[in-house]
This record gives C-alpha cells, structure tokens and sequence, in this order.
C-alpha cells in the first residue's frame, strides 16, 4: 500500500465513527487543464502563428496558469489581452463543462458519503458558477452534499474559507490543492487530518504546515 493510499483508507477509518470530509474543488477533485485549453483555442482563432502554438499544446501541459504554459510553448505577446479574455470565460458555468475528475476522486468521494458527510468548500462564486458546479457534480456522479461557495466574485478565497470553517461540523478531514487555504483548515480543525493533492496551486504559495499531508491523488485508491 502506498503513502497516499495509505492515507485514504486512516480517513475511512476515521469516518467509520461517523463525521465530515470537506473537499475542495479545482485541482482537487476537479482537473481544470481541459478548461484552459478550451480557452486558449478560443484566444487563438484567427491568428496563424497562436493557432500553430495552441495546436501544439495539451490540456496536460497546462498547469496554475495558462497564460506562463502558452509562453513556455513559445508565444511571446503581452499579456493584458489574454488575461482579460481568460478571467471573462474561466470563472462561468459554461466552461466548467471542460472539467474532468481526477482519477479516483470520484470513487473516494462516494466512499466518504457512505459512511459520513460530504461538504464540497469551493472559491467557485454563486452567482456566475454555482448552476454549472452542481452540473458538473451531478453530471460526474459525485455524491450529494453541502455545497458551499463565495457569495460574490470579489471575495477573496482565503477569506471566504476562514469564514466558512464556522459552517462545518465534526470534520475528519480536509482536501485542498492550496497550502494556504490547507494551512487554514488545519487552524480550525487541528484534531482532523488535512491533505494537500500535488497537482497545482497558486505562485508564492505559502510553505505547507507540518499538520498537513501531502499525497499524489486519489488514483491508488479502489473501493
């Protein structure tokens, strides 16, 4: 058995007592790299030479942000006109249809919800994400359970976060992708076990405390 597989059978364990398992969403139970792509073929139609570069990438390419995979990939303009057309089109339901889950999550997640609570605590906004994030959810089978996201797209996600913890009760484990918002969890819940998934997070992330776990995914996992 490996170290992450090892660490989601002790959260089963732990929730056989009954409990809470709070999720985080992009880069956590949800690759966000077909969204990217999807984009970046829209920001290229019409210019030859972008196209040619586009054409050349793959979803897999694409890590926290889009705009350093296109350069890496050898496109050279500004970026002010990227990011706008990214920031219009990345934060809406319609393109969270592009979202995959990652191998295992889906599976792990229902094994949670058998045995406790589920809470999905996303910096996903209400209003111009929340019907295409119970869509995408509902479409990929994930478990019912509480949803709970930012009530406005100004709204900081690590401030959202640190007010929602007030919402959740009997926590056994915490899942995010951004140390930070690991980091907060843990504060709030320092008897839960907390996990960081290696797949993207934020530039200048701050350092991961020593009550946080990383691992590789959910994909060693097999109900």
């Amino acid at each position: 058995m490996d170290e992450s597989e090892e660490a989601l059978r002790e959260v089963l364990d732990r929730l056989c007592d009954g409990g809470t398992v709070v999720f985080d969403l992009d880069s956590t139970l949800f690759w966000t790299g077909p969204r990217h792509l999807r984009i970046l073929r829209e920001f290229a139609e019409g210019d030859a030479e972008l196209e040619r570069i586009v054409d050349g990438m793959r979803a897999e390419d694409i890590g926290y942000d889009a705009d350093l995979a296109l350069r890496a990939a050898g496109w050279a303009a500004d970026s002010g006109e990227l990011l706008r057309f990214w920031g219009a089109r990345y934060f809406t339901s319609e393109y969270l249809a592009e979202d995959r889950p990652y191998p295992g999550a889906l599976e792990f997640a229902a094994a949670c919800a058998a045995l406790g609570d589920v809470v999905y605590l996303t910096g996903r906004a209400e209003p111009t994400m929340g019907q295409g994030t119970r869509d995408s959810l509902a479409r990929w089978g994930f478990p019912r359970g509480e949803l709970l996201m930012k009530p406005s797209v100004h709204l900081p996600d690590s401030a959202f976060k640190a007010e929602a913890v007030g919402r959740l009760h009997g926590v056994v484990a915490t899942f995010e992708n951004e140390p930070g918002n690991a980091n907060l969890l843990a504060r709030a819940f320092p008897s839960a076990l907390h996990f960081l998934v290696r797949t993207a997070h934020s530039p200048n992330a701050e350092q991961a405390s020593p009550a946080v776990r990383w691992i590789d995914g959910f994909g060693s996992f097999s109900p």
